[in-house]
């Protein structure tokens, strides 16, 4: 009896399941079967986990050495076909379909029949599913995740409030599970929730996609209404001596306080405050506030003294922050004036401090000019023409304060420093950044500190880097004085953090 030789293939060189298209087998042999010679064979077509299975049972036509074996695959077959492969040449592959066969030989000889069994006959075809099976997003809620803002206003705030963005019911197709969530343009993750920082005002869309094992997407998208805000300030001040009537006077007992001010009222929620108090120069705290109200001046009682020069504060407030800004009332013009029983001179006002050259004039001096002691530069400084603001002022003052970790995310710092040298603030943070009991993921963001109310500045947030493992990363500030970190990579790292700032 001569040795057959038999083949086993699929007709196709990639697959897709959409629940009407069938794939061929085809079975060969060397020999094309006869009268005498018949060729019979057993296949049994399986899905990638053995989890559905066909067996067909065809014979080989006389005369032909190919048959051809045709299965409409049930789109119930996908369920098998659910974890994406990625093999090199198929990167949509999410399965395979197996065969195997089993070839019966029978030949007859006069009244003799001789049979036989050949086994070991294999095939493999990689298939994925129709574009249509993709996951489906499920429903998406917020909840408030911080308190910064009271919860009962019911608003969400620009740059104040934190969202916690949730999905559920999200759900695979045909035996896809859900295995990642990204939201907004943050990197995949597990959990099917995320803190976002409402950054932006207006009607915000923040799209949210779910990944099922296939590698498929969907995405739906979550709007939210939120107010714009920007801390209170005061422009426009003005404090000028006056008589009783309001009227201009050098050697007024009153004074008129004047500013305008800008705020976020946020529906009346966040209503904003401005106060004032004044002190002599000589005096070490300033006296009891009293309420303005921003847009026109106001007659202060304050029994000013002639001989005498003020420090006026204005304070303007509302529920996030407060702000002081400082003015200055001279006393009576003297073009020289020296203190009575002490060494005090002025120039352009009344002397008023022992051992002080005083000047209230604009002063321009044309020749050289040697400092020997320190130098303080409280008003705006120019250096060959060029600005360079008033960071210098008070060099070497360092603040006892420090930022305030947001421990969820950087537990400790082993470098946690602020340094405030005039209106410049310098930051540096040393720590492990971590996500709980989750490694912190490429692209999300974290907050890591705040600044200290008086170290930031809302309508110049601080500029900030960072560095991870010894390689840069983002890092930014918002209007809150937070400080937030967006990892480079994935997983635990040490993060250093650089704050510069001018308040």
């Amino acid at each position: 009896m001569a040795i057959i030789h038999f083949g086993l293939a699929f007709a196709e060189s990639y697959f897709t399941i959409n629940g009407s298209r069938a794939l061929h087998l085809v079975i060969t042999s060397d020999e094309p079967a006869a009268a005498s010679i018949l060729y019979s064979f057993d296949v049994t077509l399986q899905s990638t986990n053995k989890a559905y299975a066909q067996t067909f049972s065809v014979s080989m036509p006389e005369g032909s050495t190919k048959v051809t074996v045709p299965f409409a695959v049930p789109l119930a077959w996908a369920n098998d076909f659910a974890q994406n492969l990625g093999d090199t040449a198929h990167t949509d592959a999410c399965g395979q379909f197996w065969a195997t066969m089993v070839a019966h030989y029978t030949m007859y000889a006069g009244s003799q029949q001789f049979t036989n069994d050949y086994k070991g006959y294999q095939a493999s075809l990689s298939a994925t599913v129709d574009e249509s099976l993709v996951p489906t997003a499920g429903t998406l809620s917020a909840a408030q995740a911080d308190t910064v803002v009271p919860a009962a206003w019911g608003i969400w705030v620009q740059g104040l409030s934190t969202a916690r963005i949730t999905m559920t019911g999200a759900a695979g197709s045909y035996g896809s599970t859900i295995v990642a969530y990204m939201f907004g343009n943050g990197a995949p993750q597990t959990e099917n929730y995320a803190d976002l920082a409402l950054t932006e005002s207006g009607n915000v869309t923040i799209p949210v996609t779910v990944q099922d094992s296939r590698g498929r997407t969907a995405t739906a998208d979550f709007l939210l209404a939120v107010e714009p805000y920007t801390a209170p300030a005061l422009s426009g001040i003005s404090s000028r001596r006056c008589d009783e009537n309001g009227a201009a006077a050098e050697e007024g007992a009153y004074f008129l306080a004047g500013c305008t001010l800008t705020a976020s009222a946020l529906g009346g929620k966040n209503p904003a405050a401005v106060q004032c108090a004044w002190k002599k120069v000589t005096q070490e705290s300033y006296g009891t506030a009293v309420t303005l109200a921003p847009g026109t001046a106001q007659k202060l009682a304050a029994a000013l003294e002639a001989g005498a020069s003020y420090d006026v504060k204005y304070t303007v407030s509302d529920a996030f922050h407060t702000i002081d800004y400082y003015d200055y009332i001279s006393s009576t013009v003297y073009l020289l004036h020296f203190l009575k029983g002490g060494t005090g001179i002025a120039v352009g006002k009344a002397a008023e401090q022992a051992n002080l050259f005083d000047v209230a004039l604009e002063t321009k001096l044309r020749r050289n000019v040697s400092v020997g002691g320190g130098l303080c530069v409280t008003g705006g400084l120019s250096l060959g023409g060029t600005d360079v603001g008033t960071a210098l002022a008070g060099l070497g003052t360092v603040s006892a304060s420090a930022c305030t970790l947001y421990t969820a995310y950087l537990p400790s710092a082993s470098e946690n420093t602020l340094q405030k040298c005039g209106r410049l603030v310098l930051g540096r943070l040393h720590g492990t950044l971590q996500n709980g009991s989750q490694q912190p993921w490429e692209g999300e963001t974290y907050q890591v500190a705040t600044l200290p109310e008086g170290y930031f500045n809302a309508a110049f947030p601080a500029l900030a880097f960072a560095y991870q493992n010894g390689k840069p990363c983002k890092a930014y500030t918002d209007v809150a004085g937070k400080i937030y970190v967006v990892p480079a990579f994935d997983g635990y790292q040490d993060t250093e953090v650089f704050t510069i700032g001018v308040v």
